[in-house]
């Protein structure tokens, strides 16, 4: 660009979603600005058009804020004509799954369906189900899947289906969707992961057992499918049974994904995984940390040790969980914006799910200092304030 060179918006299109992935919202916001100083979004007939609102929309969704990714989507539409391919509608819901919108989510699909210039497709119902999923809505989630076939002619397929059996799930309806799961032509690995991941959430042990049976035998490396199925023991207290999990997973050659966190301070990434002592700010970083778990413990916070899935002596417990990568970038995040009520929101982005203790105790966190939290984990956005999350606790 120094150089003269002006990209297009292929180029533009490449950045963006670099950014979206990584979280690097001030770098895309230039993206955004140089798109809209060289004028590329006028020509509302160029083939990329539709593309780069849904890169736009991805980007600010993908960074925490998702209101500013409806905003680009409405005045995109607006200068367009009202005439979007369905590929945007389908981002913008799937972007509202992501933040556990689900009411907004389905007013958009039920404008797609109202709307007798588009259709929905495979990919809108695959989005509006998740939404439903995210948002506890078990019974939208049925609803959705029946029009897709009745009204649509659409025939649902694995993936669908397994987002209804995450639905029923996620909103403890365990018994509902291990009978959805039997009435399936093909089920794989992911649906009974996603079985899994909900027994793991109600603590239904019986049947957790058995969805990691057959994730074992159609995923064996899958070492998340370990993770929960540990986790599940120790919530009964049955920590022998753990033990043998975790001995066998290590038996198996197989090794849990390293937890990383990372979060922007003035246009910087700062990284961090568990135990991390290589920041130049540890020292205080730890220091802080100690002095919002004082905070948070005084408050009622209660650690849940059940959550270390290694041999841990029982007095170094809370220790090994204080030293999460996810509790540390919070930290840090406190530790340069300072704990004023009218500070930046807090945002920290996590290549792993996040744990048991470390969402409750950033929720006790956003509770005892007045501040939102916002955390991108692998399976969705968590917005803590007050001490509350929009995750409702089912993630």
């Amino acid at each position: 660009i120094n150089d003269g060179f002006k990209p297009d918006l292929v180029t533009y299109n490449t950045l963006l979603s670099l950014y979206a992935n990584t979280g690097n919202i001030q770098a895309g916001k230039h993206i955004h600005y140089l798109i809209q100083k060289q004028q590329l979004l006028t020509y509302t007939n160029c083939k990329d058009f539709d593309f780069t609102v849904s890169c736009l929309i991805k980007l600010y969704a993908s960074c925490g804020d998702i209101r500013t990714a409806r905003q680009v989507f409405d005045n995109s539409l607006q200068l367009k004509g009202f005439m979007f391919d369905i590929s945007v509608y389908n981002t913008m819901i799937s972007c509202y799954a992501w933040h556990g919108c689900g009411y907004e989510a389905l007013e958009l699909f039920q404008n797609i369906c109202n709307n007798g210039d588009i259709l929905p497709n495979k990919s809108t119902f695959a989005s509006i189900l998740n939404a439903c999923s995210h948002a506890l809505l078990p019974d939208k989630a049925l609803e959705c899947i029946k029009m897709m076939h009745d009204q649509f002619g659409i025939i649902p397929d694995v993936m669908h289906h397994t987002c209804v059996t995450d639905a029923l799930g996620r909103a403890g309806r365990l018994a509902e969707a291990e009978a959805y799961i039997q009435t399936m032509t093909d089920r794989n690995e992911i649906t009974w992961m996603s079985f899994l991941g909900a027994c793991r959430l109600h603590g239904d042990l019986e049947r957790g057992k058995k969805a990691a049976e057959q994730i074992f035998l159609l995923w064996p490396e899958k070492t998340s499918s370990y993770v929960l199925l540990g986790n599940l023991y120790a919530s009964k207290g049955l920590f022998l049974e753990r033990d043998s999990i975790r001995k066998a997973m290590e038996g198996s050659g197989l090794k849990k994904i390293p937890g990383m966190s990372w979060i922007y301070i003035d246009g910087r990434v700062h990284k961090f995984v568990v135990a991390d002592e290589t920041h130049p700010d540890s020292v205080r970083i730890n220091e802080k940390i100690k002095e919002l778990y004082e905070c948070i413990k005084l408050a009622g916070f209660k650690p849940i040790t059940s959550f270390v899935l290694k041999n841990v002596k029982e007095d170094m417990l809370e220790k090994e969980l204080c030293g999460h990568s996810e509790k540390l970038a919070i930290a840090f995040g406190f530790l340069k914006t300072g704990m004023d009520l009218k500070s930046e929101e807090i945002v920290v982005y996590k290549n792993l799910r996040v744990c048991g203790d470390c969402h409750e105790a950033t929720k006790w966190i956003s509770k005892v200092t007045g501040r939102i939290i916002k955390v991108r984990d692998s399976r969705r956005w968590h917005h803590f304030q007050g001490g509350q999350c929009s995750c409702c606790d089912s993630w």
